[in-house]
């Protein structure tokens, strides 16, 4: 069976680590990080939040094609908030292997909070932007399958 990649796509705190983490036994995938691969590079401190992006995603990038020529999949743990960085790193890929976006949409609310809740606390007006920003999916990029998961917005008593 071939690899599959998943890149996951979505605001901070829409879930995407937390679904990551739930399929990746599933398909015993590797998850790549860019906050993990951030951390690797220049330790966890807030204030690299954005340290060296092109660096982390040259590396990120480096180890998904490392795995998928082995024969491992791959889920691609990162915001992807842009079409043209998804495309070009879909065209980087090897031949036959299954491209999957999996997008979590998630209500400004929930995001913040599931953020909050993840210890990150990334500003409500970052998330904010993010929403505004992010540019959907579409099968012109190179995916054979998109999936969609809408978050609930948060129940409060």
């Amino acid at each position: 069976m071939p690899p599959t990649f998943i890149m996951m796509l979505g605001v901070s705190g829409a879930g995407k680590t937390t679904l990551a983490q739930f399929i990746a036994p599933e398909l015993d995938a590797c998850i790549l990080s860019s906050e993990s691969i951030r951390k690797e590079l220049c330790c966890n401190n807030r204030r690299t939040r954005h340290f060296n992006q092109p660096e982390v995603f040259q590396l990120m990038n480096e180890r998904a094609l490392l795995c998928l020529t082995k024969g491992k999949s791959v889920i691609y743990d990162a915001t992807n908030l842009w079409s043209r960085p998804r495309q070009k790193l879909l065209d980087e890929l090897p031949e036959g292997v299954t491209k999957e976006c999996v997008w979590l949409k998630a209500p400004l609310e929930s995001a913040v909070l599931n953020d909050a809740d993840s210890g990150k606390h990334t500003p409500r007006g970052i998330i904010q932007m993010q929403a505004m920003m992010l540019q959907p999916p579409t099968y012109g990029e190179g995916w054979d399958y998109i999936k969609v998961v809408s978050i609930q917005p948060p129940v409060i008593y």
